[in-house]
């Protein structure tokens, strides 16, 4: 018997795209058992181009509120075993429903699923995520934090997750209003589900647009670092050893909040992690890290560009 599975689409002023994600369900090789769109509260046509489709679509509206607050808007009206986020902008390929029912065929026991997806703008392809085969096993990831700090795979239109595990991990975040709800989430899931199944076969397409939230807002770092500190709050108080077991992805955070700061010159920031991260980096990212307090600006740059042009090779 068929897993049943509802998509959810969260969606703000989408009315001249949220058609092509809408589509590319529909298209679907395995079809879905029910498609809501959260319209959170738009003001231009969004609802009625996704009311359109009829009886295909249900239709949710409510007052703005935020990324996370849509999407739990949609968990909580849906009717499904399985959760599928699907962003607005985004759009899935026709294999994303069949590949996730083939792995957990395979894999009863999953409570969660991801799979590799296309980067694009308007005129290319940007880059395919994937995640290395030695990191896969029948197509499951043992440990999520040691592997999503290895690849930072987890991307929401991608993930399809168990209604019964969202609902006992309390769902997103609501507070969390820019950059990290959906990571937070991940990370809280992984605390009792470390493993998750994975697909290499590209399913989705994510969208580059230059006016969207990702493309065009600035890192807020504190904003940033306080999200970290309260994600890892979770594993703090679930023991030491799901504190350890976590360590790799707090630490990948941590430098991504020290790229950051460099980038934005922020030494008061800087030397905040030093103080309280600075024996947990790698010799590395402690020397990038004390660059970053003591050298002027221009030469970091320098430095990291080195270091960027390094792993690439």
């Amino acid at each position: 018997m068929k897993t049943s599975v509802s998509v959810i689409i969260p969606a703000y002023n989408e009315e001249n795209i949220i058609g092509r994600a809408i589509d590319s369900v529909l298209k679907q090789e395995a079809q879905a058992d029910e498609i809501i769109v959260v319209d959170d509260g738009s003001v231009d046509n969004t609802s009625s181009v996704a009311s359109n489709y009829g009886s295909l679509v249900k239709v949710v509206k409510q007052k703005n509120k935020g990324l996370a607050a849509a999407r739990n808007t949609g968990i909580m009206s849906s009717s499904s075993e399985y959760i599928a986020f699907l962003d607005a902008d985004d759009e899935w390929l026709p294999n994303h429903l069949y590949n996730f029912h083939e792995l957990l065929l395979k894999n009863k026991y999953l409570k969660w699923y991801c799979s590799s997806y296309q980067r694009k703008d308007e005129s290319r392809i940007l880059y395919n995520s994937s995640v290395h085969t030695r990191d896969l096993k029948n197509g499951v990831i043992d440990n999520y934090y040691r592997v999503e700090a290895k690849y930072n795979f987890s991307l929401p239109t991608v993930m399809i997750i168990s209604r019964e595990l969202l609902i006992k991990t309390e769902l997103f975040n609501e507070d969390i209003r820019q950059f990290g709800e959906d990571l937070d989430l991940w990370f809280r899931i992984a605390l009792t589900e470390p493993k998750l199944g994975y697909s290499n076969d590209i399913s989705a397409t994510y969208w580059k647009r230059e006016e969207s939230i990702t493309s065009t807002a600035e890192i807020d770092i504190k904003r940033f670092i306080n999200r970290v500190q309260r994600t890892e709050s979770y594993a703090l108080k679930s023991g030491s050893k799901l504190r350890i077991k976590s360590e790799p992805l707090i630490i990948d955070w941590i430098n991504k909040v020290i790229r950051v700061s460099i980038k934005q010159n922020n030494k008061h920031v800087l030397r905040y992690i030093n103080n309280y991260y600075g024996n947990r980096l790698s010799l590395l990212w402690k020397s990038l890290l004390i660059l970053g307090i003591m050298a002027p600006y221009k030469i970091v740059k320098i430095v990291i560009r080195l270091k960027d042009k390094k792993q690439q090779q």
